[in-house]
């Protein structure tokens, strides 16, 4: 059965690159995610899944990529056998914190007092 790695928010499926020699005895396929264009979870989703195999398999989903394996099989897929999440989310750890996040500029951020720790953190 195929397994379909899906990456994290870098896109690029390159993290993959330190397990993939220990599966070299499975049928593995890393799918990057687009680097350009609409980057939503729907349009990511939707690209994803036109290019996921015809045959039977099994969706590796890292970080990011969670809520888009979870919008693959709500939408259903006879050939998905199974899905595993790793370090992943379907919805935001801390919502209001998020909105915040999105109300502030970057470089505000940056500067406050402290923000290095945190970002550590």
């Amino acid at each position: 059965m195929k397994l379909v790695l899906l990456p994290g928010l870098d896109g690029t499926g390159k993290l993959f690159a330190p397990i993939l020699p220990l599966l070299d005895d499975h049928d593995v396929v890393v799918m990057p995610l687009p680097q350009t264009g609409t980057q939503t979870y729907v349009e990511l989703s939707q690209q994803v899944r036109s290019r996921l195999p015809r045959e039977d398999f099994v969706l590796v989903a890292e970080s990011f990529s969670g809520p888009i394996a979870a919008m693959i099989a709500q939408e259903g897929n006879s050939h998905l056998k199974g899905i595993v999440f790793v370090a992943s989310f379907l919805s935001p750890p801390a919502p209001l914190l998020s909105r915040l996040a999105c109300l502030l500029p970057l470089t505000a951020m940056i500067n406050f007092p402290g923000s290095s720790l945190a970002i550590r953190f």
